[in-house]
């Protein structure tokens, strides 16, 4: 006998994980698989996650004949769209590092920042969507005049599945054309990137139905046509998951790069820009949040350069616990600057920078510096929580930086415990959710919340407190100094975001 189960689709940054959960949104089978998007231009990206796609599925269709794909749900990593012609085919569309940033610099001076925040509740950044879409017509004029709707990742693989365009409130925000408070597309910025509103998806509800399965496409990925496929939403969802869903309750992301979701119950955007305001899962619900850019990236390319070289996590486990056990304050500071910085600072130009090294630091020295010197910028942005009468009270962390095993050092520089997420992906247990309730299986998406498992909570440690205390107040005041230096580097390759291999070559 067969049982119902729900196909989830979601796209991270590096990663393509679909899988089947049953209708607890519990994971009956995965299938993550590496994309290799970053460097292909939008048309080419398109077509290897399309591809990917269709592996992935069949072979969890054909591993999994005992279960019965009832519906579909997507999430994706934000910040990001692929641009259709009017035959909804994705254009080849490029640009430059040298593009984006002088279109960045340009949108700045058009609208200022205090505009641009109180109409979309962001931060214009080097890597936001309109820098993007100004910088391909800077760079592919005639190709860009093509452009006919744009349309957030999960949005894309949905019309590729439904052949229907539509997109959520989170998504919406991620691409800054969304008026927050207005909730609707703001004409202003559409106009001055030369688009309009009809360039967007129609806006809908995470929670409801967002088309159903072509003939087309469920010939290609082996599923039955006409199974209807949920909204779904931009990967902030993840704040469902990760279990954070009152007021003092933050949920966490260490990835590649960090994040903090805290939920609200009504909109209280930051004065001074430093964090981010969006409309949450639940109707009605806002969330306040920022992401850094240097997490795990950071501490990579540390064990890249250095003597660890590719010994992997096993060794950095063991040398961060014997190092951990004698702490001190004698070791280097650490900047994670490698990538400029979103959350808190805004400054794409920063640097990465040790204080105080000496010969006599060893590569275990250095390792829980950088470390350390990542969480410090973790705890950044909770200080703005502070700041803004919004204390946090626990932390509910996911990601792979956990694989580290340093959740106490966290916690301890941190000032509040941290709980993990038992056995499941929250961003992918969220969008299972968010189906259930497009099936009429839930009414409230938080509902699921009761689903989850945690690990025990990993309290502060009272020992490290005063030398930790002590060491962010100077991490604080060594990142002034950089953020208030004159001296600015050339433009980087922008963060965390797919590149065109055909940088310079135009369209």
């Amino acid at each position: 006998m067969t049982q119902p189960a729900i196909l989830v689709i979601d796209v991270g940054t590096t990663v393509l994980k679909t899988g089947l959960f049953d209708f607890r949104c519990q994971p009956v089978a995965r299938c993550p698989r590496p994309h290799g998007i970053e460097g292909l231009n939008p048309a080419d990206s398109a077509e290897r996650l399309w591809a990917i796609l269709k592996q992935s599925v069949t072979a969890l269709i054909h591993h999994n004949p005992d279960h019965q794909v009832a519906a579909v749900g997507l999430t994706g990593f934000m910040h990001y769209v692929f641009p259709l012609d009017a035959d909804g085919t994705v254009l080849p569309l490029v640009a430059t590092p040298a593009d984006t940033r002088a279109c960045f610099d340009e949108m700045l001076d058009h609208f200022g920042s205090e505009q641009i925040y109180r109409t979309t509740g962001s931060r214009l950044d080097v890597t936001s969507v309109p820098t993007h879409v100004l910088a391909w017509g800077m760079r592919c004029p005639r190709e860009s005049e093509k452009i006919d709707r744009l349309l957030p990742v999960k949005d894309l693989l949905r019309y590729r599945l439904t052949r229907e365009t539509a997109t959520d409130e989170i998504d919406a925000c991620g691409t800054m054309f969304y008026d927050v408070r207005m909730r609707g597309w703001d004409a202003a910025t559409l106009s001055h990137c030369g688009l309009d509103p009809e360039s967007l998806p129609c806006v809908r509800h995470c929670t409801e139905t967002g088309g159903a399965v072509s003939a087309g496409a469920a010939n290609e990925l082996g599923l039955r046509p006409g199974i209807p496929v949920a909204v779904g939403g931009g990967d902030d969802i993840e704040i469902l998951g990760s279990g954070a869903s009152k007021p003092g309750q933050v949920c966490e992301h260490v990835g590649s790069t960090g994040s903090f979701l805290l939920p609200l119950l009504k909109p209280e955007a930051d004065p001074h820009q430093r964090l981010e305001l969006y409309p949450s899962v639940a109707r009605g619900g806002w969330v306040l949040g920022g992401s850094c850019s240097n997490v795990s990236r950071a501490l990579d390319w540390f064990l890249a350069t250095s003597a660890y070289g590719s010994a992997g996590y096993d060794r950095v486990r063991r040398n961060l616990a014997g190092t951990l056990s004698e702490f001190n304050s004698h070791r280097p500071l650490f900047l994670p600057y490698l990538y400029g910085e979103r959350a808190p600072l805004w400054n794409p130009d920063l640097n990465a920078q040790w204080i105080g090294l000496r010969s006599s630091h060893t590569d275990s020295d250095l390792l829980v510096s950088v470390v350390e010197g990542i969480c410090f910028s973790l705890r950044s942005v909770l200080e703005v929580y502070k700041d803004l009468g919004l204390d946090a009270d626990v932390v509910y962390s996911s990601g792979g930086f956990n694989e580290l095993g340093a959740h106490r050092l966290r916690a301890t520089i941190y000032g509040i415990p941290i709980r993990l997420v038992r056995g499941i992906d929250p961003t992918s247990f969220a969008a299972a959710a968010i189906t259930l309730c497009s099936l009429g299986e839930l009414r409230d998406p938080y509902e699921a919340v009761g689903w989850l498992g945690f690990e025990p909570e990993v309290e502060p440690e009272p020992a490290w407190q005063a030398v930790l205390e002590e060491r962010f107040a100077s991490f604080l005041d060594y990142t002034r100094r950089v953020q208030l230096s004159p001296w600015t580097p050339q433009p980087a390759a922008d963060p965390g975001l797919p590149r065109s291999r055909e940088r310079t070559a135009p369209c």
